[in-house]
């Protein structure tokens, strides 16, 4: 099955949007995405969808210590909101800076920045973004998906 779809946010194909979001979304609901990786904004936006699971949740203490200098946020305050349809997503996107937790109410790391992670700055060497990967909120495989990340930054925590 192929699992790569592109999102798009300068794009002017609305269809092509459309397609990979729908695609994105049913490949999730059927519990076959793990996680996804993308560029910020893309993630940031898709992450004020609830996709992510809050990674101090799944993460062990050493885990934690590897990766919270790259940890990326959302408020769970304002993605509550949005959940509740009192906010536009698109609206808040503007104002939250999934960089700057100290700027939130009350802050989930739910991505993890890897612009330090020289295997995916090689294979999205032309990105002008950050590339950013998050752990799917369903995902039936969180061990493999800490798994994998080790692996692209060679970091086994055994």
């Amino acid at each position: 099955a192929n699992l790569t779809y592109s999102l798009n946010l300068e794009s002017t194909d609305v269809s092509y949007n459309y397609e990979a979001s729908q695609a994105i979304v049913t490949q999730t609901v059927g519990g076959d995405l793990d996680f996804l990786i993308g560029d910020l904004p893309v993630m940031t936006l898709v992450s004020y969808s609830d996709y992510f699971l809050d990674l101090s949740e799944v993460l062990d203490a050493e885990h934690i210590e590897l990766y919270e200098s790259d940890f990326l946020y959302v408020d769970k305050v304002v993605l509550e909101e949005i959940l509740e349809s009192k906010l536009k997503t698109e609206d808040m996107i503007q104002i939250q800076k999934c960089t700057e937790p100290e700027k939130m109410e009350n802050p989930i790391p739910v991505m993890i920045n890897m612009s330090n992670c020289e295997l995916i700055q090689e294979i999205y060497e032309d990105t002008k973004e950050p590339i950013v990967i998050g752990c799917i909120i369903n995902s039936s495989n969180v061990d493999r998906v800490i798994k994998f990340i080790d692996y692209l930054y060679e970091k086994p925590v055994i």
